[in-house]
């Protein structure tokens, strides 16, 4: 029986099983993104995300999963989970009020929320730049004019501790 593996059969099964689930719960996460940004992201005062939200359960979809995706829905941009376990969102500025919210109406009280200004690009700096623009961020935010300083320097730890 040259060529006949029971667990070859098992693999292509598990792999047909696996894209099938896998389109089944794009589906469901396009369906959640949509109910929370139409009607908010609180199940209670949305009817609709309440039903997708127990269809997903249904098919066996990871609480988180649906929370990521109806963060998402509300109009956020970019999830970022952190090492403390905390998540980082991303949103634009004209968003950031609608996330908030509905990340309060899920139950997702955040530790601290703001509006920044976050670089697209950064810029490694050596030594000597390091030293020129930390003097100059601390010259910026002794004026009392200023309320934020923002910049993209990139300064390594060695060089944070040398100085």
């Amino acid at each position: 029986m040259a060529g006949h593996s029971k667990w070859a059969n098992i693999k292509h099964r598990k792999a047909a099983q696996d894209a099938r689930r896998g389109k089944i719960f794009t589906k469901i996460i396009r369906e959640l993104t949509l109910a929370a940004r139409q009607g908010g992201g609180n199940p209670d005062d949305n009817p609709r995300l309440r039903a997708v939200i127990d269809k997903a359960l249904t098919a066996n979809m990871k609480k988180d999963t649906i929370e990521r995706a109806v963060e998402r829905g509300a109009g956020a941009e970019d999830l970022a989970a952190q090492e403390d376990g905390s998540w980082e969102i991303v949103t634009t500025p004209e968003q950031f009020l609608d996330v908030e919210e509905s990340l309060v109406n899920a139950g997702l009280v955040p530790d601290n929320a703001e509006v920044t200004m976050v670089p697209s690009t950064r810029v490694e700096l050596d030594r000597d730049g390091a030293e020129t623009i930390l003097k100059l961020i601390d010259m910026l935010e002794d004026l009392d004019d200023v309320q934020n300083v923002y910049h993209n320097a990139d300064i390594s730890g060695d060089i944070m501790e040398s100085l």
